[in-house]
């Protein structure tokens, strides 16, 4: 039986943030469906899905729901669920409770600023839970490496 992973969505598999401040910038609406996918996140994943059944969560609005589900199978992403929060400390419950063994998320807020922040008390959290978590840094190839070495010990 396959292990399950977690992954947010925006600015960790859609690169939402230069799209945020485009649509800010030219006083436009937000169209999820015109996001593009971060690069090597479709295939990092996907790959990722040989070992582990990939499970998305996101504090996106339950409203956004269809047009999220659009983006991810136009993307070619493989997946399992979507699961919609509305909170951090949701996100983590969640996968505690579904019995997630890996969680990737940028853990960044403040977006809206132009500087993001790092979420420091939401990770000290994640560590207290012992979640095996990594931290997006725009670096897919380094986390899909990190999580098959894992595999193979």
């Amino acid at each position: 039986m396959k292990k399950k992973l977690f992954c947010d969505i925006d600015n960790t598999v859609a690169n939402h943030y230069p799209y945020y401040l485009r649509c800010i910038e030219k006083k436009q609406n937000i169209n999820l469906l015109k996001i593009k996918p971060i690069k090597n996140s479709r295939s990092a994943l996907n790959s990722l899905n040989k070992f582990y059944n990939i499970y998305f969560i996101t504090c996106r609005r339950i409203s956004d729901k269809k047009d999220t589900l659009i983006w991810l199978k136009k993307n070619k992403f493989i997946f399992k669920n979507v699961y919609f929060v509305k909170t951090d400390k949701s996100k983590l419950d969640l996968i505690i409770k579904k019995k997630g063994q890996i969680y990737i998320d940028e853990l960044k807020y403040g977006y809206e600023t132009k500087k993001p922040k790092i979420k420091t008390k939401l990770i000290k959290k994640i560590r207290q839970m012992k979640l095996n978590f990594f931290r997006f840094k725009n670096d897919w190839q380094n986390i899909r490496g990190k999580i098959l070495d894992n595999i193979n010990k």
